[in-house]
């Protein structure tokens, strides 16, 4: 399943975007509130409840109804823009969603597209009824995985039942990825280069992830196992990716979303994660990355300008999003390398820091030391 395009009209903060998405590994970088988050939040929720929805339907079909149910549900789990005394009235809630996800001070119509191999998606205020169209030769969906910036070995256990009774300060993603994390291993993983992948976060964890009961290890030996709670945070995220390519959650054909994966990350770990990311892609899953992180967009673009045989494969794309003023929707910006992109917001701060202490250092000399330009 490839998602090749999406369109945003007065969704959150976007007055209107149009993101062509490498069928790849896709990158997106951008200050907070300018919605990276959210665009890989909205594909999560249109493409998720179609995993789940028959893939035999008839080429050119409309599917409203319970598949559009879906689609809101997700949306009502994973964005959470209602409070919990409103999510569960049991009233009609398509009408304030729409409200709570339209552009601030907009009246009109909210519109998302996606399109891709899988068939089209059109939601849209004020039908606020989402709707399918299968387009002719749709494979079969594959898996749909979204990795939130927290990791969640260390809350494994017990999480899911936890989160179907009780009102907890999680959004969906969370428990979709204990269900995603809960399938047993396969037999044998393929193609050979997801098994590498696999084999090659395990040498940065320290050995192999398993599941045992409801808890998550570590075999650092043949008698040795360490409870994953015991890696550092940075380390169980890597453990988590390992483990779902084990488990055919991240696969051929599947599509990965992953919010933040620097987030309490050591930089030494940083080259792998680009390593392996470029690697997925090449192996045939689609991949998103929402990061603020230098050193990992700067891995992924140098292996895109020296165009190493796995980033040929890979087709990185990178999307840079910015709000021109503090009241202004957010534009983006697309390229095929960082040096294709006119904002980076990530190297303007970095130079901005160089110049800050640039300054702090030459207003620091005694008088008469500093040399001429």
């Amino acid at each position: 399943m490839k998602i090749e395009r999406l369109l945003l009209k007065d969704f959150t903060a976007f007055a209107e975007a149009e993101l062509e998405f490498s069928p790849g590994l896709n990158v997106l970088i951008g200050a907070n509130g300018t919605g990276k988050s959210h665009v890989l939040k909205v594909l999560y929720c249109i493409l998720r409840p179609r995993v789940s929805a028959q893939a035999d339907a008839q080429a050119g079909t409309l599917i409203r109804g319970l598949e559009g149910d879906r689609i809101w549900s997700k949306l009502f789990g994973v964005l959470r823009p209602l409070p919990a005394s409103d999510r569960d009235s049991g009233k009609s809630v398509y009408g304030p969603i729409m409200r709570s996800l339209t552009r601030r001070g907009v009246t009109g119509l909210l519109r998302v597209e996606a399109h891709g191999d899988f068939g089209e998606v059109t939601l849209e205020a004020p039908d606020a009824i989402p709707f399918w169209r299968i387009t002719d030769g749709q494979p079969r969906p594959g898996p749909v995985v979204f990795i939130p910036a927290a990791e969640v070995l260390s809350i494994y256990h017990g999480f899911v039942a936890a989160y179907e009774r009780r009102e907890l300060s999680f959004d969906e993603t969370y428990r979709d990825l204990c269900v995603d994390l809960a399938a047993a291993p396969l037999r044998s993983v393929s193609p050979p280069g997801l098994e590498e992948s696999a084999a090659k976060l395990d040498g940065a964890v320290g050995g192999k992830t398993e599941l045992r009961g409801d808890r998550f290890y570590v075999s650092l030996s043949d008698n040795w196992l360490l409870e994953a709670t015991m890696l550092a945070e940075g380390l169980r995220k890597v453990a988590a990716i390992a483990h779902l390519i084990r488990n055919g959650s991240i696969a051929e054909g599947s599509v990965l979303l992953w919010d933040e994966p620097e987030t309490n990350m050591n930089p030494k770990l940083i080259p792998t994660v680009a390593q392996t990311l470029l690697s997925l892609a090449r192996a045939g899953v689609q991949v998103f990355i929402a990061t603020h992180d230098y050193l990992l967009t700067s891995e992924i673009s140098i292996a895109a300008e020296y165009a190493t045989e796995e980033a040929k494969l890979a087709a990185p794309r990178f999307f840079a999003f910015a709000k021109p003023g503090p009241l202004a929707p957010v534009v983006v910006e697309s390229g095929d390398t960082l040096a294709d992109l006119r904002h980076n917001p990530i190297l303007e701060e970095f130079a901005a820091h160089y110049d800050r202490e640039r300054n702090l250092f030459y207003g620091s000399e005694p008088a008469g030391t500093r040399e001429p330009n």
